[in-house]
C-alpha cells in the first residue's frame, strides 16, 4: 500500500504495479498484459497534463518515436525470453530488475 501511495504521488507506477501483479499470482502472459494496460491507462492522462503544461512538445514526441526503434527489438527479445522461462524465475527476474 505504501508503494502504491508513493507511486501515485510521484507518477512512478512501475514498481508498485509490478509488485502488486506478482503478489496477485498472475501468469506471465497475464502479468505482461495487465501491466501494459495499467501503464497505458496511466500514461494517457499524464501525457495530456504534460502537454497542457507545455512540457510535452512536438520535438520531444519526435525523439520518443525515434527511440521506439531501439525499444521494440527489446520487447521482442523479452517476448522470446518470457516464453522460455518458468513463472518463478520470471517473477524473480522482474523483482531483481526493480531492485
Amino acid at each position: 500500500m505504501i508503494a502504491r501511495i508513493l507511486g501515485g504521488l510521484n507518477s512512478i507506477w512501475s514498481t508498485p504495479v509490478a509488485t502488486t501483479m506478482i503478489a496477485r499470482g498472475l501468469k506471465k502472459h497475464q502479468f505482461i498484459a495487465a501491466t501494459g494496460f495499467v501503464f497505458l491507462v496511466g500514461a494517457a492522462p499524464l501525457s495530456l497534463a504534460l502537454y497542457l503544461d507545455g512540457v510535452l512538445t512536438y520535438a520531444i514526441v519526435q525523439q520518443s518515436l525515434l527511440r521506439l526503434l531501439f525499444v521494440m527489438p527489446g520487447f521482442r527479445i523479452g517476448e522470446i525470453l518470457q516464453g522460455q522461462t518458468s513463472k518463478v524465475y520470471f517473477q524473480k527476474a522482474v523483482l531483481i530488475a526493480f531492485l
